[in-house]
């Protein structure tokens, strides 16, 4: 019975009470540092809102300037260039591009 209770040279490994304190430690720092991190990804979420607001502000305030009325909506600054469109909207140019069917030659090749 003796030999049971002594850990041996060869015992590797954590024990369940180890592992369950070390998981039980991660959850406590996780759920400390989970509202400092929402908080900084809402700060973050409306500093880009009021830059994109003080962005149409300016974009109107210039279009008002050069045409001597204010715009007549957002499709006036896109046309006239006070505004680029988002990003994801356009198109990269090797999407429009016309390949001759190279790639489709070497999909039916193999």
């Amino acid at each position: 019975m003796e030999a049971n209770i002594r850990h041996g040279e060869g015992q590797r490994g954590f024990t369940l009470v180890e592992l369950i304190i070390v998981l039980a430690i991660l959850t406590l720092l996780t759920s400390l540092a989970m509202p400092a991190l929402m908080e900084s990804f809402h700060q973050k979420q409306a500093d880009l809102r009021d830059q994109e607001v003080a962005s149409w502000d300016r974009a109107a305030e210039l279009y008002e300037r050069d045409k001597g009325q204010p715009p007549g909506g957002p499709g006036d600054l896109f046309a006239e260039g006070y505004l680029a469109g988002p990003v994801d909207s356009r198109v990269p140019e090797w999407m429009t591009e016309e390949d001759n069917g190279a790639e489709n030659d070497d999909s039916q090749a193999r």
